[in-house]
């Protein structure tokens, strides 16, 4: 007897299971082929077992089929059935030039959980991080080349690219008190939350809920001029999670010249 009715389900992006049936009493084992090379040798003389996991999959093309044991004698191969693993890639590059010596890169994120982000710079590594953004001020070659990589668990997602140019025209730029948005948003359960400082300053970035009760206070220093992010995991000050619902981030700074507010809202979904 064949195992029949061979199925495969893909879970949590490069994980998948696969499924089975078999009816008869004498089976002892089966051989899982994935590409036509054995990965898995399963023992069934205690209990049957008809699934199997195949996990932590690079993208690519996946072709698996089964044979049952009976002691030392196999069956025919079941049918095969294809999977095709996917891995989300990151996209929309975009810069926003600080003054004439660095640049901030950022980009949007897949719509599945990832592990990390691979940053490189013409092709070599510039950084590993899970934010949406970052802060580059050696420019000293130009046009230079950014691509962006997804990493889940070991493996990494097609490379999204876009190229910068260092031009004069940037000589002009002046860094702004600004909240340039949080992503994503809507959001369920983290975000980041990314704002500029045109000078050293005390700054203070505060959660609030709809009420206006203080929820969580993700930062209360004293920071550098730049671009910056801060993440929430939607978490109160007691490390709580919160319920869904509308949200309010205040961002206020004082420096030697002026104290300011600026507050945005947000929503956190279920």
């Amino acid at each position: 007897s064949v195992p029949r009715n061979l199925q495969l389900e893909i879970y949590d992006v490069n994980n998948l299971e696969l499924s089975w049936s078999f009816d008869s009493r004498a089976l002892t084992g089966y051989k899982i082929y994935r590409n036509d090379e054995m990965i898995e040798e399963i023992d069934c003389t205690d209990f049957p077992i008809f699934s199997y996991q195949d996990e932590n999959l690079a993208g690519g093309e996946y072709t698996y089929y089964i044979v049952a044991l009976y002691g030392d004698t196999e069956s025919d191969p079941s049918d095969s059935i294809t999977a095709e693993i996917y891995l989300p890639t990151p996209s929309n590059i975009s810069f926003l030039p600080i003054g004439n010596t660095g640049v901030m890169i950022s980009w949007d994120a897949p719509e599945v959980d990832v592990d990390n982000y691979r940053l490189y710079k013409d092709g070599e590594l510039l950084s590993e991080q899970l934010t949406l953004f970052y802060n580059d001020f050696d420019l000293s070659e130009s046009p230079i080349t950014y691509s962006v990589t997804a990493v889940y668990d070991n493996y990494e997602s097609a490379e999204v690219t876009a190229v910068y140019e260092n031009s004069d025209a940037n000589n002009d730029f002046e860094l702004q008190d600004e909240i340039l948005g949080n992503y994503p948003n809507p959001f369920n359960p983290t975000t980041i939350i990314r704002f500029g400082l045109k000078e050293r300053s005390r700054v203070k970035l505060v959660i609030y809920n709809a009420k206006g009760q203080k929820v969580a206070t993700l930062l209360d220093k004293i920071m550098n001029k730049g671009y910056f992010g801060a993440k929430w995991e939607g978490k109160d000050n007691y490390n709580k999670k919160v319920a869904s619902g509308i949200y309010f981030y205040e961002l206020q700074y004082r420096n030697e010249n002026e104290a300011k507010k600026i507050v945005r809202k947000m929503i956190m979904l279920k």
